[in-house]
């Protein structure tokens, strides 16, 4: 089921393609798991993940000191303090499963998440994605990520969500599209567990995806190497070797 929440904002083209560059080994374990794997906010490398601007913490604390002068709480620093704690840990409840959105394939994108020429891309649309998530059992937000100065630029802090789909400038390059998992939807309080840094949702891959691309340069036994394993799993992918590797012409 996909859950509406302001902070959420669909691409304006509901076919967007979107791309998630995965080594083989994880592209193993998405057709052995038949799941998409949602990464717990705090355990991605960018530690800004889940936080705030420096604007936006400066009127937090602003509002919280006032809350304090109106006798709403007790200890200005010690309630400063423990709501940033509360926030920082809060990002152990969410679960992001991320995409790269972009009309073709990405020279730099495969340069920058895979470290060698025998990695996968995997093609789908926000369309189909959307619609595989739907059909759960589990509750999830999706909306495209929005790029600002953390310096400068403000956010809503009494949103609970802005933080998840908010990045510094610096990663615009990721064009990022992000379906998340909240531990705390009801549908979901049961089942999902994120202790060991994330969970495998189970999603209908044949829904999924339209298309599987093989890394440039990776030679023609790599290729065949990912058809068969396709096969092998009960999978009919186009397998495409990547259009970086066409020849030019002069």
């Amino acid at each position: 089921m996909i859950l509406k929440h302001s902070s959420f904002l669909k691409p304006k083209n509901q076919n967007q393609k979107i791309w998630r560059y995965v080594d083989f080994t994880k592209f193993i374990d998405l057709l052995n798991s038949q799941s998409l794997y949602f990464t717990r906010v705090d355990k991605f490398e960018d530690i800004f993940e889940g936080s705030v601007p420096l604007k936006t913490f400066k009127s937090r604390k602003v509002a919280i000191q006032q809350e304090i002068i109106n006798g709403e709480v007790v200890d200005n620093f010690e309630d400063v303090q423990k709501y940033s704690d509360f926030k920082k840990k809060s990002r152990q409840d969410f679960g992001v499963n991320c995409w790269h959105m972009n009309d073709y394939e990405s020279a730099a994108m495969w340069k920058l998440y895979l470290k060698s020429n025998e990695g996968i891309v995997i093609q789908s649309s926000f369309k189909k994605l959307n619609k595989v998530l739907k059909c759960s059992q589990f509750e999830f937000f999706i909306g495209t990520v929005k790029y600002i100065d953390y310096e400068n630029d403000d956010i809503i802090f009494e949103n609970g969500f802005a933080p998840f789909v908010h990045k510094r400038k610096s990663f615009s390059h990721e064009n990022e599209l992000r379906a998340i998992i909240p531990v705390e939807a009801p549908a979901n309080t049961k089942d999902i567990d994120l202790q060991n840094g994330g969970c495998k949702i189970k999603i209908n891959l044949d829904d999924l995806v339209e298309n599987i691309f093989v890394s440039p340069d990776s030679p023609k036994w790599f290729s065949d190497l990912v058809s068969e394993t396709c096969v092998k799993f009960g999978f009919d992918f186009n397998v495409i070797n990547s259009s970086l590797d066409n020849e030019p012409i002069y």
